[in-house]
């Protein structure tokens, strides 16, 4: 098997073959195992103050900077880049409230179902939610849970996704992505605005730590050629952010060691693991679906203890999560490159092919 240690040809964003689909369903499973923790009343595992799902979260937005950051790059066009990402996100999430909110809510819900479909809360949920205004609760469902009252709790993540992409457009309309030091400089300042922002102001820009790991992703797209990828390089931040993990510098290292490392391992880990998700990317569809396939197992068992709640919901996520990426994601992306040819018109030059991410995820 190829060492990980040999990174002389490690050049990120130089070609398409690399492992984000693996390392976001990586994610997108250590978001569920730590849920499980959370919604059979005990507490998530953590490095220092981030829980694994967290740091999941982490990793996503780690990923999505980068390839959103070279997508735009690639192919400067507003209405392209906002349509790619909006066929990304929205076929499967509206897929997911509607049938939660028609099908789940119905059945689990503890009002009579004449009351429950005529209950505003029900509409409100879908819209809601398919509007980045997120909301968790269904009337009457999983009131009595240990983790009472949410259907889905990992929705939170998705409106700061979005706030990042509108980040990527109005920095790259202003054609300041073009130029490595203007790039750098705004960039910087969103997360200076997040931060000074944070519990001070409203969150235009969403989560600051969310957005930090976005931002430094981006940044290391715009100096690819010039950062040094190095496995010793990756496991020295790692091991600093370990190592600060207990105090209030921890937050900001992570955010730091975390997409650096992410972006490594996408482009020096072995060709053949790629194979494990050579079928499709079903990291998005296990982020939507885990949340309520696991409060269902923990409203019909209540003292389920978190491996066991693992163990039940994971068949059942991945199956959803599969049926997603066949009948909804996989079609909408195939929209996506129809829409990309309408934009560039009947004999126009083709530009780069540009890899695009699915939208993060994240614990609630």
């Amino acid at each position: 098997m190829p060492s990980l240690t040999r990174t002389a040809a490690v050049r990120p964003g130089t070609t398409r073959r690399n492992s984000f689909d693996l390392l976001r369903l990586a994610a997108a499973l250590a978001v569920l195992v730590s849920h499980s923790f959370a919604l059979a009343g005990d507490r998530e595992p953590h490095v220092g103050s981030l829980a694994l799902g967290t740091i999941a979260v982490l990793v996503f937005f780690a990923i999505s900077g980068f390839l959103i950051t070279q997508s735009w790059i690639l192919e400067p066009r507003l209405l392209t880049f906002l349509g790619k990402r909006a066929l990304r996100i929205m076929p499967a999430l509206v897929a997911v409230l509607v049938l939660c909110a028609l099908v789940l809510g119905l059945v689990a819900t503890t009002l009579p179902p004449t009351d429950y479909l005529t209950d505003a809360g029900v509409w409100k949920y879908v819209g809601a939610n398919a509007l980045m205004k997120t909301t968790y609760e269904l009337p009457g469902v999983f009131t009595s849970n240990p983790f009472p009252g949410a259907v889905n709790g990992s929705l939170w993540t998705l409106k700061h996704e979005v706030r990042c992409y509108l980040l990527v457009a109005m920095v790259g309309l202003a054609g300041l992505l073009r130029d490595r030091r203007a790039a750098t400089a705004a960039l910087l300042a969103a997360i200076g605005v997040a931060a000074g922002a944070d519990g001070h102001g409203p969150d235009v820009l969403g989560d600051p730590v969310l957005l930090r790991s976005f931002c430094v992703a981006a940044l290391l797209y715009v100096w690819r050629e010039r950062v040094p990828w190095s496995v010793p390089a990756a496991v020295a931040l790692l091991g600093a952010w370990v190592a600060t993990s207990g105090s209030e510098a921890g937050v900001w290292v992570a955010t730091l060691a975390l997409p650096y490392a992410t972006i490594l391992a996408a482009y020096a880990l072995p060709a053949s693991w790629q194979r494990l998700t050579s079928r499709g990317d079903i990291s998005y569809g296990v982020y939507l679906w885990a949340f309520p396939v696991q409060q269902v197992v923990a409203s019909a068992w209540h003292d389920v203890p978190p491996g066991m709640l693992i163990a039940l919901t994971l068949p059942a996520t991945v199956a959803l999560a599969i049926a997603s990426w066949v009948l909804i994601e996989r079609p909408a992306m195939r929209l996506k490159t129809r829409l990309v040819g309408r934009r560039r018109g009947p004999g126009a030059t083709p530009a780069p092919a540009a890899a695009t991410a699915p939208p993060s995820t994240a614990s609630a």
